[in-house]
């Protein structure tokens, strides 16, 4: 069974006996920006005049007297490398207060034994080796709060172990602990429902490698094999690939309890891996544009090329992986482009419900799988609902804004542009490799709210031109700039779909409106369903 309580983290470590960091859970792998994250909450305690601030949830798993970290092993080993840098850099102090929290130091064994190294102050920066990536991790995240104590960066407020206890008697968890018996991937599930955000493939991988701790050989494959997954992904986006895996594969909501149950023997683990692998192999190369791994595919490179240009690329991955694999090789193509112009009227212009959207997505990759959508016409009927009819889509696409800056760069925008104009010109501008910059014809805002970013204000303009084209006024770039250029949204001929900028006298809210109507006339035939 299990039960839940709340405590201070003094009282989590005091309280609880030793706490242990199982061998089979992932290394420490916070960085810079959750060490900044964690600091902030620090300073704000102190802003607040020590008020209560919620740090989060830990599940610990009791055996024989020792308790285990199943969740929440990142941020306890934050605290206490921010406890010992505070030791260290307040070292002329007496420790009354924070000695027995930093005796029962929760249990952590790095593989170059740099967290027990400096908890016995014996870690020397200058004269030790480190390789293991957990401990590097470690060692940087020490130096960070070293630096911050040093800096004074606590308002010159904490420099004494009673404040410092202080603060701690501010940081509050809920606790959850279970006895040995109890599944704890079940109660993440149940937490999960609850609306608490967990990283599921973490307690996947977790789960495999309790399973296989008595069997080394399988331990070290599957540490292996989960490595060469995870890449260089983040944590977060190897977690949308992994559930992208498992609702397409399965159309479960409960994962864990579905992969509890399902995966119990060896040859369970392995085939597990061997589905997850093939997954990750093909998320990974709809983000490649190399030749190499589409064998010099023109078709999908460009294809590609128009997945990393959306905001939503997971959404096209999602259905496409099982198309690939699946679909009649003859359909694929015919596939994409449908799949592109759905998400890109329903999603990008009608800002309709995308979650909704992704979880028939998952639905229908289910039955791609299963082979039992194998036509276009079936592969249509299933998404019939979400297809944005031509009046809807028009009117929509006539009145959109989307910002791009400098600072804001949405390839959106160019993903537009670009398809526009090979529309209009039967040209082939290929998405993220062609010499053309997007030009705002009215960069200054002030000529009415938001207009700046309708769609009617943009257009092509090279590189070169669009740097020395800048902020000058309208008059002066058609002259300069917009004259014979060789874009067909910046310059065309008379019975040109949109009109050539050139025909335009002056540049105002009226014209921009007219220009974007063309456009939305345009964009039917170019998304067509």
């Amino acid at each position: 069974m299990f039960s839940t309580y709340k405590r201070n983290y003094p009282k989590v470590i005091e309280c609880n006996g030793r706490i242990t960091i199982p061998a089979y859970q992932r290394g420490y792998v916070w960085s810079e920006h959750e060490w900044e994250d964690f600091y902030n909450d620090i300073l704000n305690i102190i802003k607040l005049d020590y008020k209560p601030h919620f740090m989060g949830t830990i599940l610990l798993k009791t055996n024989s007297g020792i308790f285990e970290i199943v969740d929440g092993q990142q941020r306890l080993i934050t605290l206490t490398l921010f406890l010992f840098a505070f030791r260290d850099v307040y070292h002329s102090l007496k420790f009354n207060y924070i000695e027995n929290i930093l005796k029962n130091r929760i249990i952590l064994n790095d593989k170059d034994n740099v967290y027990e190294s400096i908890f016995r102050k014996v870690y020397n920066r200058g004269q030790r080796t480190i390789n293991n990536s957990e401990s590097k991790n470690i060692e940087t995240a020490y130096q960070f709060f070293k630096k911050k104590f040093e800096n004074k960066n606590l308002f010159n407020q904490v420099t004494t172990d009673f404040n410092m206890l202080r603060v701690l008697n501010k940081l509050f968890f809920v606790i959850i602990t279970i006895d040995n018996e109890t599944n704890p991937y079940l109660i993440f599930e149940t937490l999960n429902a609850r609306g608490i955000d967990l990283n599921i493939s973490d307690l996947v991988k977790n789960y495999l490698l309790d399973l296989a701790k008595s069997d080394e050989e399988l331990s070290t494959f599957i540490t292996s094999e989960w490595k060469q997954f995870m890449g260089d992904y983040q944590s977060e986006q190897f977690e949308n690939i992994f559930q992208s895996y498992y609702k397409s594969s399965n159309n479960r909501k409960k994962l864990l309890k579905e992969i509890t149950g399902n995966v119990v023997e060896k040859v369970d683990i392995e085939g597990f891996l061997e589905g997850l692998g093939r997954y990750v192999f093909w998320y990974k190369k709809l983000s490649d544009v190399s030749n190499i791994v589409w064998e010099g595919d023109a078709r999908w490179i460009n294809n590609v090329r128009i997945i990393k240009s959306y905001k939503n690329s997971h959404l096209f991955k999602v259905l496409l992986i099982p198309i690939l694999n699946y679909f009649p090789k003859k359909l694929r193509i015919s596939a994409f482009n449908f799949i592109e112009s759905l998400i890109f009227r329903y999603v990008v212009i009608c800002q309709k419900d995308e979650n909704k959207l992704l979880e028939k997505f998952y639905f229908l990759a289910k039955q791609i799988t299963d082979k039992s959508v194998d036509t276009m016409t079936k592969f249509r009927t299933e998404l019939s609902e979400f297809i944005i009819d031509d009046e809807e889509f028009k009117y929509s696409f006539a009145y959109r804004s989307i910002e791009y800056s400098r600072e804001k760069p949405d390839q959106t925008v160019r993903y537009i542009l670009y398809k526009l104009e090979n529309y209009i010109t039967n040209s082939n501008y290929i998405i993220g490799t062609s010499n053309a910059s997007v030009e705002h014809i009215e960069p200054n805002s002030s000529i009415q709210y938001n207009l700046v970013y309708r769609l009617g204000n943009y257009t092509l303009l090279s590189k070169e031109d669009n740097e020395n084209a800048s902020n000058k006024d309208f008059v002066t770039k058609k002259a300069d700039f917009y004259e014979n250029n060789q874009f067909g949204l910046t310059y065309s001929s008379a019975n040109s779909a949109i009109k050539s900028l050139t025909s335009y006298n002056f540049w105002n809210f009226e014209n921009i409106k007219t220009r974007q109507f063309e456009m939305a006339e345009v964009a039917l035939k170019v998304w067509s369903l």
